[in-house]
C-alpha cells in the first residue's frame, strides 16, 4: 500500500487527480481525520477541504499517478 500526503491546489488539480485515478484498477483513497474520500468521484474531491494536506492511499501501482503524487507532494510545499 502507497501513502502520502500531497496538496491538492486548484479545480485543475481537482479534474487531473479525479482522471488519473479513474483509469486505475484499484482503489484510490483520500483521507483526512476521519474523512474517506474516493479520489475516483469527482463531486466527492470537489467538496473536500482543500486548505490542509490529504493522505493518498492506494494498493496498486500507475505511472501517470505516481507522477501525480510526486508532483504534489506536502513536502515539496514546506518551503
Amino acid at each position: 500500500m502507497t501513502e502520502e500526503l500531497i496538496v491538492i491546489g486548484d479545480n485543475y488539480d481537482v479534474k487531473e487527480l479525479v482522471n488519473l485515478s479513474d483509469k486505475c484498477d484499484f482503489a484510490v483513497d483520500l483521507i483526512f481525520g476521519n474523512v474517506d474520500v474516493s479520489a475516483k468521484s469527482l463531486l466527492r474531491v470537489l467538496g473536500i477541504d482543500r486548505t490542509h494536506p490529504w493522505l493518498i492511499s492506494y494498493e496498486g501501482y500507475n505511472d501517470p499517478l505516481k507522477k501525480f503524487v510526486n508532483e504534489h507532494a506536502f513536502v515539496n510545499y514546506m518551503n
